[in-house]
């Protein structure tokens, strides 16, 4: 405790001396106008600021305070925190802005059973269900990793301060959501007030800070000026990058319709606050056609523009300017912040109304008697958010009587712990066929400490379906688990011959499951299963009568199958349907027997991996499977056919008791769709492989089939579309158009 004490006194000297430096600066501005730097909001155009201020130490500029909006803020309070406009252009270009638009946790993060959920329910929506209705997220991203870049870039700021203390005094703008009025924050968490301020409505989830529901203050205004006069400045250095109004002609989207209608709000107040301008003050406003609100990815090219735009101001900039030794001199008188990490005498956690606490320090990994590093805050944030359970995660200093320790503020989805979720599969192919599956999953956390689950699904459409299973680990963060599930299923199937449907059926399914497993890593696993189906299946015959011509006959069959097995998974792909690393392994064994048939004894192997150079990602996989009775061979319990195996034939259009199947992919990278990292891409396959029901007399190679397909891939918010042509020799041409999993 002596320790921890010793460490809050010497942060509270470093506020002290700050406090004094920032005086000292007061007096120094005697001199010379109070001048102040106002920063606007726009989105990734604010990069366009680091130039701006790289001009500004260029040509040895004093600023004595800054204010900044959305964007703005986040450039400013860095500026403002000690970094330098080279410092803030370094860590935006090492950003990868794409990831912080996608808060979809990195599938290495995951345990197995929510990576499996990656195939079920690819469009990633997550709703939220209750006796009041469903909810959904109030963002489309809540800004919990943007959170997580800030906390680290402001790192080196103290917490619960004063922005005056700043090497820079700051100010933020942001709007209170429920009484829409301008608030203006000047103390707290630097980087809680940087997000307050970039909540862009519809795009970041709202936060709640000091008991109001914060937003983006673009709304109220977006370039503050008002707000430096009141810091008492007498000079305005502005910069202005907000969106102009889009044309009527590119008014096409419901997201650039609601861009449009925060465009009109912020140019209002904008020119509202211009008009506070005096010859004094200076104003630059980038050129900035051809950027949206979303390039990000071309941080480059606007940090050059805010560099350019002040060519045309250099001269009047420039007599703003001190000698290099004055110049030095301010720079050396601004106060330094150090943050020195104390050991933490207790972790705790904030008041959790379904998440056991327990699980969140467990998830953390913060120890108590260790000193914690900002990088090992920032491991810590990332592990409870990958828990999935949260909107925004944050852990500060906090005190309980005498004693120094952390906490872990972690705020549970409001939209939690009833979670429904969607998938979608469409698809047609040459002939016409096609089919539409629609699923629906419900998803219930946390029944129990041990973090047991509840999951349901219905399936519409090709397949109809309801089905239910019970997970419970053994204990909390236990790697040995059971699971029970029922359902039921109702489908079409088809016989083939030569690839040809010649019989349909309707196939109506009841399944029981029980089994017990064990998380081998977070990638693996192990499950031992025992199942029972009854199945029933009825059709119509076309019989030839020399009496009365063709005769349709109905056709029902029935019979029951157990089933024990054992199945090992390893899944490290990074992405479900469109890999770039990564493998995927699946084995199973097992033994069914029927009431009709003699018992089968299965083996099954399934593997995929992923190898990525630059753009170029190779994509191979290896299907073998084998099923022997104990009178002989199985009874053809193998199916195969279709996109990507042996592709031109229909899905499941050759079966056996024996299948091999081998294939090649090549996927090139031809752009990236969007700020979410969505991309688009061209690929092609080869593929050799066939299905038997008994060991070919010349031997497997001389009787298989090869096949290959050209096809374009996107993602997209419904999932993965793909577009292609396939053929196997010999057989078939297909062409493909469908969404979901191949």
């Amino acid at each position: 405790m002596k320790q921890a004490l010793l460490s809050l006194l010497g942060v509270a000297l470093a506020l002290s001396g700050a406090q004094a430096t920032a005086q000292a600066n007061s007096n120094a501005t005697e001199t010379r106008p109070k001048t102040c730097l106002v920063l606007s909001g726009g989105g990734a155009r604010g990069f366009t600021h680091v130039g701006v201020i790289k001009v500004l130490e260029r040509l040895r500029v004093p600023i004595d305070c800054v204010v900044g909006t959305s964007m703005g803020s986040i450039v400013g309070g860095l500026y403002a925190s000690g970094m330098s406009g080279a410092e803030i252009e370094a860590a935006f270009l090492k950003t990868d802005w794409s990831a912080l638009g996608n808060e979809k946790v990195d599938r290495s993060r995951l345990g197995v059973t929510r990576r499996a959920d990656d195939y079920t329910y690819p469009l990633g929506l997550e709703m939220g269900v209750a006796a009041d209705g469903v909810s959904l997220p109030s963002g489309v991203v809540s800004g919990g990793k943007f959170e997580q870049l800030l906390q680290t870039l402001t790192a080196h700021v103290p917490e619960s301060i004063h922005f005056d203390v700043l090497p820079l005094p700051f100010r933020t703008v942001a709007t209170d959501l429920e009484s829409g009025q301008e608030v203006v924050i000047q103390e707290g968490n630097l980087y809680e007030a940087i997000r307050a301020s970039m909540s862009v409505p519809g795009l970041f989830s709202p936060i709640e800070l000091n008991g109001r529901l914060m937003a983006d203050g673009g709304l109220v205004k977006n370039l503050p000026v008002d707000v430096a006069r009141k810091m008492g400045a007498q000079r305005v250095i502005a910069v202005n990058i907000g969106t102009p109004l889009t044309p009527r002609s590119e008014l096409r989207s419901l997201l650039s319709v609601s861009q449009q209608m925060i465009n009109i709000l912020t140019e209002q107040n904008v020119t509202a606050q211009k008009a506070l301008l005096g010859p004094q003050d200076v104003l630059v406003s980038p050129d900035l056609a051809g950027f949206s609100f979303l390039d990000f990815a071309r941080a480059t090219e606007l940090v050059r523009i805010g560099e350019d735009a002040t060519k045309p101001l250099e001269a009047k900039i420039a007599a703003l300017g001190l000698p290099p030794a004055q110049y030095a001199e301010w720079r050396r008188s601004q106060a330094s912040l150090a943050r020195e990490p104390a050991p933490a005498e207790f972790v705790t956690v904030s008041g959790l109304s379904v998440v056991p606490a327990k699980a969140v320090l467990e998830a953390a990994g913060l120890k108590v008697g260790e000193s914690a590093k900002p990088e090992d805050i920032q491991a810590a944030i990332g592990r409870v958010q990958e828990m999935g359970d949260f909107e925004r995660v944050s852990v500060r200093n906090v005190r309980q009587g005498d004693d120094f320790g952390l906490l872990i503020d972690a705020k549970e989805k409001f939209w939690g712990p009833n979670y429904l979720r969607l998938g979608l599969d469409a698809s047609i192919d040459l002939a016409g066929e096609g089919s539409v599956s629609f699923r629906l999953g419900h998803l219930r956390t946390w029944l129990n400490e041990a973090g047991g689950q509840w999951r349901n699904r219905l399936d519409l459409g090709r397949i109809n379906g309801l089905s239910t299973e019970l997970h419970q680990p053994m204990w909390l963060n236990s790697p040995l688990f059971a699971s029970a599930g029922a359902g039921v299923l109702s489908y079409k199937k088809s016989l083939y011959l030569n690839g040809k449907a010649v019989l349909t059926g309707d196939l109506k399914e009841h399944r029981a499951v029980l089994e017990l497993g064990a998380e081998l890593s977070k990638q693996s696993e192990l499950r031992l299963g025992a199942s029972r189906k009854v199945f029933r299946a009825t059709t119509s015959l076309n019989i030839a009568d020399p009496l009365e011509g063709i005769l349709v006959k109905d056709l029902t069959l029935g019979f029951t199958e157990n089933e024990v097995y054992a199945r090992f998974l390893s899944d490290s792909l990074d992405n479900a349907f469109l890999p770039s690393s990564g493998q995927r392994l699946m084995v199973q064994l097992g033994r069914s027997q029927t009431d009709r048939d003699p018992a089968d004894s299965k083996i099954e192997l399934r593997w995929t991996g992923a190898y990525t150079f630059n753009n170029h990602t190779l994509w191979p996989a290896l299907r073998l499977a084998k099923a022997r009775s104990s009178e002989g061979d199985g009874a053809s319990p193998f199916e195969m056919g279709g996109f990507l195996e042996l592709s031109g034939l229909p899905n499941g259009a050759l079966t056996g008791s024996r299948l091999g199947l081998l294939r090649l992919a090549y996927l090139n990278r031809v752009s990236t769709l969007d700020l979410f990292g969505r991309r688009l891409l061209l690929g092609g396959s080869l593929e050799v492989g066939n299905t038997w029901e008994t060991r070919p007399a010349n031997g497997y190679a001389k009787d298989l089939l090869t096949a290959g397909s050209l096809f374009a891939a996107a993602e997209t918010p419904l999932g993965p579309l793909f577009m292609g042509l396939g053929r196997t020799a010999g057989r078939s041409t297909t062409v493909y158009l469908f969404l979901g999993q191949p």
